[in-house]
């Protein structure tokens, strides 16, 4: 069985609404029932959903050479400013690694510098020769010779020069690799969590073992919250929509926030079992701040879905699913015609109002949903009376029923 989320809401500024107790006369017998005077409300339109504080901005540290931890300069919980050392790891093997890569980027400068001495002075000779064949004084065979001599040594120049460039990547890769030994904040913030302790050694990911995260820099100033939103509600949900936040550590307060972000794709938890439950994440970015929030903390996001000022409202216990044409045969204490099993009756939803101590069915055109009320968009006039409850009454109640009222203490919202 899928879960369902409540839907929520606030109702405030009540005009001229009461609240009223009446007595249904039905066979002899008194019924009680609640009535209560349709009044213009603000209604707000809420969905809610578990919701986990995290850090709006936060860089998770791994290594990317193997090394054991020699020194940790930070603690949990310090201030970082981008640039400040962090963390060292061994480095004497990347010296090592470096100081062979430069000599190695040495020996190839050096042999090209060989070369190129070799191919000017080959070239020199094959003029010189050429200049002596204008006077056939060098045979067309030794020039020949003196030609493929200096192409040879063309070709030694080039394949030496693609080692001194060969020698110069693997220096900067040697230098990368002792530079990554050394971590510094690559961001304000504050150190969130040291995983490792001086002496263990950093193991690099691979692709089905995750690496060692070494330590993890959080941008506390700004947080945020990941809520859990059901498949039912998303489509509600749109970036820039109000929320307030509400954690368990921190009882009866709310963080005012807005929705920053609506997941595409969905999770699916307990797959395969009744409790499967489809569920979208949605982050919402906290506007106000509250001492003592950390990341990790749970809690309630509600997001504000819908809002109407000053609109006609009745209590949402008031609502009933009823054959509008029957209910007004009742009401008029016609006969019910015959209605064939197989059709099915054309149900409105609407309410019982009071009309000469009597009970009215008014079928209602409704919009948006608060905690307590529902607008009532069509059918109804303002200051009406209706039925409110109990359950068991009003599931029962049918129009024409006559009633007594009785009128109680106006009802708090």
């Amino acid at each position: 069985m899928k879960k369902r989320w409540i839907i929520v809401g606030v109702a405030v500024l009540v005009v001229g609404g009461s609240v009223s107790q009446a007595v249904v006369k039905s066979k002899g017998r008194s019924i009680k029932v609640r009535t209560e005077t349709a009044a213009r409300r603000t209604l707000v339109s809420e969905i809610s959903g578990p919701a986990r504080i995290r850090p709006s901005t936060e860089v998770k540290l791994s290594a990317d050479n193997m090394g054991r931890v020699i020194k940790i300069g930070v603690k949990e919980g310090e201030r970082v400013r981008r640039g400040q050392f962090l963390l060292q790891l061994d480095p004497v093997q990347y010296e090592a690694q470096a100081s062979r890569a430069k000599a190695e980027l040495e020996q190839a400068r050096a042999a090209l510098e060989q070369y190129q001495a070799q191919l000017r002075q080959g070239q020199e000779d094959l003029d010189r020769f050429r200049r002596l064949g204008e006077k056939d004084l060098v045979s067309t065979e030794v020039l020949e010779q003196q030609t493929t001599q200096v192409e040879v040594l063309a070709a030694q120049r080039k394949a030496a020069a693609r080692n001194v460039t060969r020698a110069e990547a693997m220096l900067d890769s040697a230098a990368d690799a002792l530079a990554r030994t050394t971590f510094l904040s690559p961001m304000d913030g504050t150190v969130s969590k040291v995983n490792v302790e001086e002496g263990e050694m950093a193991v690099v990911g691979t692709m089905n073992n995750p690496g060692t995260v070494l330590l993890q820099i959080a941008a506390m100033d700004t947080m945020e919250a990941e809520a859990e939103v059901d498949e039912t509600e998303v489509v509600d949900v749109h970036v820039g929509l109000p929320a307030k936040v509400e954690l368990d550590a921190f009882p009866d307060t709310s963080l005012a926030a807005v929705v920053t972000e609506v997941s595409s794709s969905a999770t699916i938890k307990n797959p395969g079992s009744p409790q499967e439950v489809t569920i979208f994440p949605v982050v919402v970015l906290l506007t106000e701040s509250l001492p003592g929030v950390r990341p990790g903390m749970t809690g309630t996001a509600r997001i504000e879905t819908g809002r109407r000022d000053s609109v006609l409202s009745v209590p949402i216990s008031s609502l009933v699913v009823r054959d509008a044409e029957k209910e007004d045969l009742k009401e008029r204490g016609e006969k019910e015609p015959e209605v064939s099993p197989d059709r099915k009756p054309p149900e409105k939803e609407g309410v019982y109002v009071v009309v000469k101590n009597k009970a009215h069915f008014q079928p209602l055109e409704t919009g948006i949903s608060g905690e307590q009320y529902v607008e009532v968009l069509d059918g109804l006039e303002p200051a009406a009376v209706v039925i409110t409850g109990p359950f068991e009454t009003l599931r029962d109640l049918r129009a024409g029923s006559r009633l007594k009222i009785t009128r109680e203490k106006e009802k708090k919202n």
